[in-house]
């Protein structure tokens, strides 16, 4: 028995594939005094033994080591083995290292003040903008006997925390964040565990190009490819952003530091490019790759390159596959004069990309066939907004990604209009995490939340309710009710729920999230005040007026107090971004939708009609009171003025703003200024997502709008029609936001005396709409009442009445006599029987109009006025034929 069990504890040891003398001798000891209980903790022995081997692996081989041992942060005195961008060399070597001298930055004070225990640093800036060399330095100077947790990827930052967790003395060291978040990835509650606490020093320091934090941070929140437990590590943390281009102070600081000739020659660059931007010979490189491109004899190697780059901006965060970039390099070869070049051989190509250069090569080999590409490339494209990702590469990307990857896939080609690679790439990240997490899972539920979205963004309406409904049963099962995902997530169906005309049960779903936000968040939350928001705009459609224009006031004024709150920066008086969006709820909703379609049921009136100019993205004006245009053009300038000052003049929600401004001006009939401030938007639209956007078209249609009241028909005509074009080949015929732009197409032909044209434009609409809406959808009501212009204005007046007609029966069926929709079908109507000369009729329906108006606006509002007059003139003309 005695053998039997000495045997025992090196047979488990042998299954734990330990092989150590020591231990083996103190389990044989052990197995002489314990022998009873060798049969009962045999199992739970192996699997402990197995994990601390499994933990000893990872850090061994996925941390940055000394020795093989974790490093303090002393110890390392070659900062690129934690990211730090290598340096160019001296040109007279003699007496300089290779490591120039540290320019102290203006943060450093605020960063390494905030090294204390338990804090989560992210410090964010452009590529080579010095990032972590900052870090570097506050570490060494502050805690120099820390040891340094650095892992290389995401696969081993959970055994990374599980060892920070066991050390009282440590820093997390993330470098590059991005590859560290998403499935497996940092968690609040990853964090949370390891920093909290008493009796310890634990620090997490992280760096972010400030171009991959934007995916997290963007105004459409419905594209962000985290859940939300991610969405709140990053909440956690204490951001601090440092500039790419040196300050004067701190170029003050460099030309104490002159004995090193590289900072000699990049002050004299300074102006231009940021001090470490240039030592790390960013702008060098990026020459030499731009000029191989355009011509030369390395075309193909400047090409492997440039797929790489394009792969990252896809969204791939780990080593890009060799075979990935070479099945992706034709389609990034020039092309001249409608032949594609060649360029050098693979062989020589791969040669050239991978040569080292001044300070790295463009294309380094990481993970045996893997490349990582020098980010500073990426940025600088991601920077210039030279083009978007080529469909190709977004696929093959998407090929090549695991479920994070495949939602920043998702999160890109969202951005940049392509809904359907999107819809595949949250499927497919869907789909692993059923497989891998299972189908209750916050993240897997995350990915299919995403793609209901996207289905109602492709106007696959019926689709995206049911699996909103879907989304929305298993959240509310998993994470209760008041789970802000799962608020979210029914304020997506109720959104939906609206694009297919049930605005009473849109209403109610706004009404419950609008409650539980209001009581969880408190009712100036941003999330609560988008709420407001979008109940507001329903009851709008609802003919509800006066509560649609109350519940919009309220959310402008608390958007002006957030706003005018200014937050300055401890360090250098400049504004904190970070808290501006943190205060404006960024973080807050897993899917909440960006509403980046024209409104399925615009309506179309004479050029001058406010409601002419409305769009889902842009509803203010109908927000508005006429007699309280001036007050709304001060509110509207304050919220503008707020989101210049904090974010500027590019970021999207500054750029909503202004619209929404410019929208105001034209109501108050100050069309130049209102055109001036719509062709701001466009361009601003144009510089961050192309011409071919779709939030850039909705943009083009409100310029032509403008257009149209300043008689400018023509010109409006050319951009309806491009937009037309724009959007029917994104999102299809039959899209309703494709069907809404001709239906502008058509109002302007008609306005151009070009009637027959705008009857069959109008009639295509009307085709479209009943196919994908049913035929008493308002989209499809309002259509069928512009035809009946169309055929008022040819004189076939039995086919217009016939029309108006049917408009003014299928708005009191589905929205009441009292609402406005039914008042506007009955004034055409009226309007139609006085040109026909049954003026007793005319009168009646002009009557009618006239109660509705009276209640609903008063005696004073210019549509009640407007339709008096009309009365008054029937009156005048019967009097006449007597």
């Amino acid at each position: 028995r005695g053998r039997a069990l000495l045997v025992a504890l090196p047979a488990i040891l042998t299954a734990a594939k330990l092989s150590t003398p020591l231990a083996a001798a103190c389990g044989a000891s052990i197995a002489a005094v314990a022998a009873v209980f060798a049969g009962v903790w045999k199992d739970s022995l192996v699997a402990l033994l197995q994990s601390e081997s499994s933990q000893e692996i990872s850090i061994r081989d996925g941390c940055v080591t000394i020795n093989g041992r974790l490093p303090r942060a002393r110890e390392i005195t070659d900062p690129t083995l934690i990211g730090v961008h290598a340096s160019r060399h001296a040109t007279d070597p003699s007496g300089v290292s290779n490591l120039p001298p540290y320019i102290p930055r203006d943060i450093d004070n605020e960063l390494r003040g905030s090294l204390a225990p338990g804090k989560f640093l992210i410090l964010v800036g452009d590529s080579t903008a010095g990032k972590s060399r900052a870090a570097y330095e506050a570490l060494v100077s502050t805690l120099p006997d820390h040891s340094i947790i650095a892992p290389q990827d995401r696969s081993v930052l959970p055994a990374a925390i599980d060892r920070a967790t066991s050390v009282s003395r440590c820093v997390l060291w993330l470098d590059s964040l991005e590859k560290f978040l998403g499935a497996d990835g940092l968690t609040s509650a990853r964090i949370t565990r390891m920093l909290n606490g008493p009796g310890h020093h634990r620090v997490v320091i992280a760096t972010i190009r400030a171009s991959e934090l934007a995916l997290y941070t963007q105004t459409d929140n419905g594209a962000q490819p985290m859940a939300r437990d991610v969405l709140d590590a990053l909440a956690l943390a204490r951001r601090i952003d440092i500039m790419r281009l040196f300050s004067d102070s701190e170029r003050a600081r460099a030309a104490t530091r002159t004995w090193d000739p590289r900072i000699v020659e990049a002050l004299a660059h300074a102006e231009k490019f940021g001090i470490a931007e240039y030592i790390a010979a960013g702008p060098e490189l990026l020459h030499l790759w731009m000029g191989s491109r355009e011509g030369g004899n390395h075309t193909r190697g400047a090409a492997l390159v440039a797929a790489a780059v394009d792969c990252r901006r896809a969204g791939l965060t780990r080593a890009i596959p060799k075979d990935l970039i070479d099945g992706l390099v034709e389609e990034y070869l020039p092309n001249r004069g409608g032949i594609r070049q060649t360029g050098e051989s693979d062989q020589e190509a791969w040669r050239w990309a991978m040569r080292p250069r001044t300070t790295t090569p463009l294309l380094a080999a990481v993970d045996g066939d893997g490349f990582n590409v020098f980010d500073y490339l990426v940025d600088e494209m991601e920077r210039r907004s030279i083009s978007p990702v080529p469909d190709v590469t977004l696929v093959r990307s998407l090929d090549r990604a695991d479920a994070s990857d495949s939602m920043r896939v998702g999160v890109i080609a969202r951005g940049f209009g392509r809904y359907e690679i999107a819809l595949a790439a949250y499927t497919k990240a869907h789909r692993i995490r059923v497989a891998e997490l299972g189908e209750s899972h916050p993240d897997t539920l995350a990915s299919w939340g995403n793609a209901a979205a996207v289905l109602r963004i492709l106007g696959r309406l019926t689709e995206a309710e049911r699996e909103h409904r879907a989304v929305l049963a298993a959240r509310t099962r998993v994470l209760g009710a008041d789970h802000p995902s799962t608020l979210a997530n029914r304020n997506n169906l109720a959104l939906v729920l609206h694009d297919l005309g049930r605005a009473d049960e849109a209403e109610q779903e706004f009404r419950a999230v609008l409650a539980a936000r209001t009581r969880v968040l408190g009712p100036d939350h941003p999330s609560t005040l988008t709420n407001r928001n979008n109940l507001a705009f329903v009851l709008h459609d609802l003919g509800r007026i006066d509560e649609a224009e109350q519940e919009h006031c309220a959310v402008l004024v608390s958007y002006a107090a957030i706003l005018s709150a200014d937050q300055p920066h401890s360090a250098t008086g400049a504004v904190n971004v970070s808290a501006v969006l943190g205060a404006l709820g960024r973080l807050e909703d897993a899917e909440a939708e960006h509403m980046a379609v024209l409104d399925t049921s615009t309506r179309v009136f004479e050029p001058d009609h406010p409601d002419a100019v409305t769009s889902r993205g842009n509803p203010t004006l109908v927000l508005h009171a006429v007699d309280r245009l001036d007050e709304a053009e001060a509110m509207h300038r304050a919220v503008y003025d707020g989101f210049t000052r904090l974010l500027g003049d590019g970021h999207p929600l500054t750029l909503t703003s202004r619209c929404n401004l410019a929208v105001v001006l034209h109501a108050l009939g100050r069309l130049a200024e209102a055109e001036a401030e719509h062709r701001a938007v466009l361009e601003g639209y144009i510089r961050a997502l192309g011409p071919d956007h779709p939030s850039t078209l909705i943009s083009r249609a409100n310029v032509a709008v403008v257009l149209l009241a300043l008689g400018k028909a023509d010109e409006a005509e050319g951009d309806f029609r491009r937009i037309l074009s724009g959007f029917r080949e994104m999102l299809g015929a039959d899209h309703p936001s494709t069907l809404t732009s001709q239906n502008y197409l058509a109002s302007t032909l008609q306005s151009l005396g070009r009637v027959e044209e705008a009857e069959a434009e109008h009639r295509l609409v009307i085709d479209g709409f009943t196919r994908g809406l049913g035929p008493h959808h308002p989209s499809t009501l309002t259509s069928r009442g512009n035809l009946g212009g169309a055929l008022l204005a040819l004189s076939r007046l039995g086919e217009a009445e016939e029309e108006y007609r049917a408009v003014v029966s299928g708005f009191a069926l589905i929205r009441g006599e009292a609402h406005p929709s039914t008042l506007t079908s009955r004034s055409n109507l009226a309007r139609l029987l006085h040109v026909a000369g049954r003026l007793a009729e005319a009168e009646a329906e002009f009557e009618r109009v006239h109660q509705g108006l009276s209640r609903l606006f008063g005696e004073g509002h210019p549509s009640t006025i407007r339709c008096r007059n009309a009365i008054d003139a029937v009156r005048a003309d019967r009097r006449a034929s007597a």
